[in-house]
């Protein structure tokens, strides 16, 4: 009579590691571990360059529309409170005032004075630039007509360009000296961009 030779006793379900498959695992989990904090830098680096790249479209676009409202600066006389004409135009390092036509603004269509500033930025801590509209010439008082137009992300540097009569070469300035005469070029570059904007003003004096 043949005996049948008893199998192990199998326990349902019931599975280990071995040994090469535990260090495996190891070896996996290890890797995952030191890949892991170059993963959080990349992550990181995207998120700061997607946000730098907006700020700057957002820098270029405002610049296109105040080099638009700027190449179209009227020579309009302005008087100052001792009586003195003179014309409504003024440039400083990072700041600029001027009068140009605008087809819509808080009363509709006309002539509006433009004023570009920096003011301090909440948000950064830093400054950002803006511009605001106001009537030329209206009896309206400025805190009810004034309208915000435009914010630029960070600082903005202007330089004023002033051809000479004379044969000498024109020269760039950092603040606008004259009160009888518009610049011939103004040059706009903000913080956050690399390209500088240099704008023609059209009804500027030629020599």
């Amino acid at each position: 009579m043949t005996r049948r030779r008893s199998q192990p006793a199998k326990h349902g379900g019931e599975t280990g590691l071995t040994l090469v498959e535990a260090l495996v695992s190891l070896s996996i989990l290890s890797l995952v571990l030191v890949l892991l904090p170059g993963a959080f830098k990349t992550g990181k680096r995207g998120w700061e360059t997607a946000e730098t790249l907006a700020r700057r479209d957002t820098a270029e676009t405002s610049i296109a529309v105040l080099a638009a409202r700027l190449a179209e600066a009227t020579p309009v006389y302005d008087k100052e409170a001792s009586g003195r004409a003179r014309i409504a135009f003024t440039g400083e390092p990072s700041s600029l005032m001027f009068v140009a036509p605008a087809g819509s603004g808080p009363l509709g269509a006309g002539l509006y004075r433009y004023e570009l500033a920096a003011v301090p930025d909440q948000a950064t801590g830093g400054t950002r630039a803006v511009l605001r509209l106001t009537p030329f010439r209206s009896e309206r008082p400025p805190e009810v007509t004034s309208e915000e137009r435009m914010l630029v992300p960070g600082g903005i540097s202007i330089r004023y360009l002033m051809a000479s009569s004379d044969g000498d070469p024109p020269e760039w300035l950092s603040s606008w000296p004259r009160d009888d005469r518009l610049p011939d070029l103004v040059e706009l570059v903000t913080s956050v961009g690399s390209t500088p904007v240099v704008v023609a003003l059209k009804l500027a004096p030629r020599p």
